[in-house]
């Protein structure tokens, strides 16, 4: 058996009788042992603290900066271990305005779609809803209606294909036949 000492590879040579098997090869790889298990448990007691220490600093800067990510919360915090409090402060104050920034132009956004959407289905009654192939959009209100809510759909390509409908449908009216 070799000792059990930290880096020693020396073989124990176990005593005669009934004694307890020995695990090191000297009092020296004994304390070395020990002190390596204690190394080990300050490792993990300070490790362990600093995880909750991490905890309490994502859980107060969540509770200042609700509305940001956590990838954010986690910059915040290794500016808050680099530069102090002072810059944590400004920064979160810069994300929490371009958070409400964020909101207020998808709001913006949203608001012009659903204009440009009433617009859209305003020229789609005016004329009869047409099915326009390109689109893969059919004919009729309940399914022009479909189309112009679905926002994966692009509002610019559907006046495109009406303008071009309209220009073709304008070209043919003005062709007269020779009789």
């Amino acid at each position: 058996m070799h000792c059990q000492g930290p880096n020693c590879t020396r073989d124990i040579i176990q005593g005669p009788g009934g004694h307890r098997p020995r695990r090191f090869c000297s009092d020296r790889c004994r304390m070395a042992a020990s002190r390596w298990r204690l190394e080990q448990a300050e490792r993990a007691r300070m490790k362990a603290e600093e995880e909750a220490r991490g905890v309490r600093e994502r859980v107060e800067l969540r509770s200042r900066y609700p509305m940001i990510t956590a990838e954010s919360i986690d910059l915040l915090r290794g500016f808050k271990q680099q530069f102090g409090l002072p810059m944590v402060s400004v920064v979160g104050a810069a994300l929490v305005r371009e958070h409400e920034q964020a909101k207020d132009n998808l709001k913006r956004l949203k608001q012009e779609r659903r204009i440009v959407e009433h617009q859209a289905m305003q020229v789609g009654k005016q004329r009869g809803y047409p099915a326009i192939d390109e689109l893969e959009l059919e004919a009729g209100e309940p399914t022009w209606w479909v189309w112009i809510i679905d926002d994966r759909n692009d509002l610019a390509r559907l006046f495109a294909a009406l303008t071009v409908t309209v220009e073709a449908r304008s070209t043919t009216e003005f062709v007269t036949i020779d009789g």
